[in-house]
């Protein structure tokens, strides 16, 4: 693989790119003398003119017998043929009288504010756009699986590739944390506010009123949304415990895509219910049992037909997956 090079001007990174691309950019005047170069192996950025064979010399006045230059000169030279490979030289710079002693253990990024700034600029974009396709990642898993559920969860997979899935499932697994957050914030309103508007009389309590005023606070957030972490961690660990013990196919991308679509369902079933509200209980037990049911199937299939478990131990592991999760929110929420 040939050499790659960096270019900087007015605090702004560009590149990669190859030795042949920077000649073009040379030669066309996007890459000035002063612009800053840097490639790997390099201890510091250096001008672009010191590069040997960058930048094409003036025609001498009279031809000599070689085109090096002067021993100590700062300026370009003229391109001969071991400048046209991967890998430019550096011209020597005359010795400084005194030359300033430079710190040691420095990337060439840390040496400029400016480049240091425009690295965590680049970092940041990468990480935006890294973001937005796994979200758009998402929106198209989850089109796949609201027309077959359990049987797309395979092919769901094998489409985006192990990278792609594994941030589709942690999308997934924040979407059902932020259902957690949402809808428990509201299902909890809606019951315990209900209770406050009791009427008088009620059956063994003639003539009394029950006050029950419901704030909730910060305190009750962080809460939900710790409780919104379990199951996809609970999740996500059963399905890998599951493919050791019985010795099943995949890793922990796998893991990770089953447990946050199994999981998506639920959140979105408990978000509903909040926004309905406790009066509205019937409709939201339906939306639970569909939402659970459907999840235990994907739940199931991922176990089966994605890890390739045998089909009596996936009928053994999923239930103690679903027994472990319970447990482990019911003892989180009473330790918080």
């Amino acid at each position: 693989m040939g050499t790659t090079y960096y270019y900087s001007r007015d605090a702004q990174r560009f590149g990669p790119v190859s030795a042949e691309q920077l000649r073009e950019l040379a030669a066309s005047g996007q890459l000035q003398p002063t612009d800053m170069i840097w490639k790997e192996g390099m201890a510091d950025w250096v001008p672009a003119a010191r590069l040997k064979g960058l930048f094409p010399a003036a025609a001498p006045a009279s031809p000599g017998p070689t085109s090096q230059p002067a021993p100590g000169s700062q300026g370009a030279l003229a391109p001969h043929a071991a400048d046209h490979g991967d890998e430019f030289r550096v011209a020597e710079l005359p010795p400084r009288p005194e030359p300033a002693a430079e710190p040691l253990h420095h990337r060439p990024d840390e040496r400029s504010a400016a480049v240091e700034a425009d690295y965590q600029a680049d970092m940041a974009r990468k990480a935006k756009e890294a973001a937005l396709a796994a979200g758009t990642d998402a929106w198209a898993a989850i089109k796949h699986l609201a027309v077959n559920p359990v049987g797309g969860l395979r092919s769901a997979f094998e489409h985006l590739g192990e990278a792609r899935a594994m941030a589709v499932g942690i999308v997934f697994g924040v979407v059902f944390d932020l259902c957690v957050l949402i809808g428990g914030r509201l299902l909890l309103g809606s019951l315990l506010g209900g209770m406050a508007s009791m009427p008088e009389g009620m059956p063994g309590m003639p003539g009394t009123q029950i006050h029950t005023e419901f704030h909730v606070g910060f305190g009750e957030y962080i809460k939900l949304f710790i409780l919104g972490l379990v199951p996809p961690l609970c999740a996500t660990g059963g399905c890998a415990l599951a493919r050791t013990v019985f010795k099943g196919r995949g890793n922990i991308q796998s893991d990770i895509f089953i447990a946050g679509s199994a999981l998506l369902p639920f959140g979105l079933a408990i978000l509903l219910s909040g926004v309905l509200g406790a009066g509205n209980y019937q409709i939201a037990s339906v939306l639970m049992v569909f939402a659970m049911t459907t999840g235990v199937l994907m739940l199931y299939s991922g176990c089966t037909k994605l890890q390739e478990i045998p089909e009596a131990a996936a009928t053994l592991a999923v239930p103690l997956m679903i027994v472990v999760d319970l447990l482990a929110c019911q003892i989180i929420w009473r330790m918080l």
